[in-house]
């Protein structure tokens, strides 16, 4: 209402905690259901090559390094996607 855009973004994990998240959190019962519910826009890391290659230091993060070469990653896929000017 106020003019704002909401963004589902779906960060890197992997190892044991990954495969949780895919046993108990399917991403098509849960991701993908509510970006198509809300019809907002969405970045998943799975859905870009540029994006799948991160590895979590514990298997749910990001290491500092990582974590500012994986924002400036999806600012671009913003822009690119024409997401955000």
């Amino acid at each position: 209402e106020r003019g704002g855009k909401v963004i589902f973004l779906r960060p890197p994990s992997d190892g044991r905690f990954r495969a949780c998240e895919n046993e108990h959190y399917p991403r098509a019962q849960y991701f993908d259901r509510l970006v198509t519910a809300t019809g907002c826009a969405s970045i998943h890391f799975e859905d870009y090559a540029e994006l799948r290659d991160f590895r979590c230091v514990e298997e749910s993060h990001l290491s500092k390094g990582d974590g500012i070469a994986f924002t400036k990653r999806v600012i671009e896929i913003l822009r690119r996607d024409q997401i955000i000017d």
